[in-house]
């Protein structure tokens, strides 16, 4: 089975070096392209490619100088390590002039051919293919735009595309595609090994496709031996630093953030060939797919920095509004916020094994209380030593959240006077000693046993 998996990178904007950044793909191309095709693009159900195509289809401006006279456009592109050199020739078509010939003419004996030549269908072959079969057969590009490899952040180079003598640098986003098959009658799963053979740099449209192919051995039923394939992104020198270990660990830095991935069906081949997406996931599908992540036991990444969880906790905590609502506002639902509740659970339990962690646990403390004070009113903290005690007690027993809501007091508001009576006991030894014997006094009107006091020592009093 062929894993396909096609992103979109776009480069439009100003300047002679620009960084390529993913919008949403294109549609995946089922027809091989035509020789007459002014914009051919590749056939995306080639099985394998032996080397990385490089392709550019659209158009240049060519336009006569105000003495009238027409020069010739010279067009090169460089990428990994190769170059190829064309010309839009002085005598040919002014205006808008297709990059395939008969427009071009090659600098040297090579093609003039930019964009894609058509390959076969590999339908043809049902998909099986003797031992010995040539794959280059589904190469598509011109042989000097060959490449054994484009890596992620690779430099490509266009001259006289834009402009007659503009030279463009375009960076390549620094992510490629990983995919890992969960099988569903195997614990043991498999990286795909995707490897980016087709980029196809669009000059109309200031876009460039990016497509990955891989493939695993499956049976005839592909959709019930295979529980779910995973697309994940990482930079090529990150993966390569993990060559020597099994495939499953290789992902060790990618399947933590699986609960935040978006779920649905891959497209299939008859999907592509008929024009019609795949159905949506139905909502018990869907949730039952994000639950299933849960079983990684490492958590994600904060996605939310120090303050902006902080906020977030307190907001929910001050009970001010629904939960839903808060969570809402902060552009989340309950499971993205869990999500960033073990995330940060996770950060400042590990920082406390780590030399001066403490830092940052102390500034999540300050941050915490600064936003939960900022819902502060003025006359909240109106109870007397005697009901603070008996409050306190009551939870202690009945559970905070049931006692709160009948004395009408909300998470935050609680929090609040509890830490004033704390502070207040701290530096006044007489209103320590009022409230403990109001404790002391509740404890034993409900019969709760005393706390065992020690002295310094350690000793029992």
């Amino acid at each position: 089975m062929t894993v396909v998996v096609k992103a979109t990178a776009s480069f439009a904007g100003e300047g002679a070096r620009r960084q390529a950044t993913f919008v949403r793909p294109r549609p995946l191309v089922p027809v091989p392209p035509r020789e007459d095709d002014d914009r051919p693009l590749p056939d995306d159900f080639a099985p394998s490619r032996l080397m990385c195509d490089l392709t550019v289809i659209g158009h240049v401006d060519v336009t006569p100088l105000p003495s009238g006279e027409r020069p010739a456009r010279h067009l090169t592109i460089r990428a990994a390590g190769v170059a190829a050199s064309f010309i839009v020739p002085r005598e040919g078509h002014v205006g808008r002039v297709p990059l395939r010939p008969p427009y071009l003419q090659a600098a040297g004996e090579s093609e003039a051919r930019l964009g894609a030549r058509p390959t076969p269908d590999p339908a043809r072959h049902d998909f099986f293919f003797p031992e010995g079969f040539d794959f280059n057969l589904y190469s598509c590009a011109n042989l000097r735009l060959r490449v054994a490899q484009i890596a992620t952040g690779s430099v490509l180079v266009l001259e006289g595309f834009l402009d007659h003598a503009e030279r463009l640098e375009i960076t390549l986003p620094d992510l490629g595609a990983r995919a890992l098959i969960d099988w569903t009658r195997d614990d043991v799963r498999t990286d795909v090994d995707l490897f980016l053979d087709t980029v196809t740099i669009d000059i109309d449209e200031q876009v460039i496709d990016l497509v990955w192919r891989g493939f695993v051995d499956t049976t005839y039923q592909p959709r019930k031996q295979i529980d779910r394939i995973a697309v994940g992104w990482c930079r090529d020198q990150d993966w390569d630093d993990h060559e020597d270990t099994g495939d499953e660990e290789r992902f060790e830095d990618l399947l933590p953030e699986l609960p935040r991935s978006t779920f649905g069906h891959a497209w299939e081949r008859e999907d592509v060939l008929a024009g019609k997406e795949p159905p949506e996931l139905s909502p018990p599908a869907l949730e039952m797919a994000r639950l299933e992540t849960l079983g990684i036991l490492v958590p994600p990444s904060p996605t939310l920095s120090l303050a902006q969880h902080a906020a977030i906790a307190a907001a929910l905590v001050e009970e001010a509004e629904p939960r839903s609502t808060v969570l809402r506002k902060a552009g989340m639902d309950a499971f993205s916020w869990m999500l960033e509740e073990r995330a940060m659970a996770e950060r400042l339990g590990t920082l406390s094994r780590a030399p001066g962690s403490e830092r940052i646990q102390i500034e999540y403390g300050r941050l915490f209380k600064q936003a939960l004070d900022a819902f502060a009113q003025p006359g909240e903290n109106w109870l007397n030593a005697r009901e603070y005690a008996e409050i306190s007690v009551r939870t202690e027993v009945e559970g905070s959240q049931e006692v709160l809501s009948e004395v009408g007091l909300r998470r935050g508001v609680w929090m609040r006077v509890d830490r004033a009576w704390q502070e207040r006991m701290a530096v006044d030894p007489g209103v320590a000693q009022e409230v403990a014997d109001h404790f002391a006094r509740e404890r034993e009107r409900r019969g709760e046993p005393r706390a065992v006091q020690v002295d310094e020592l350690g000793e029992f009093k």
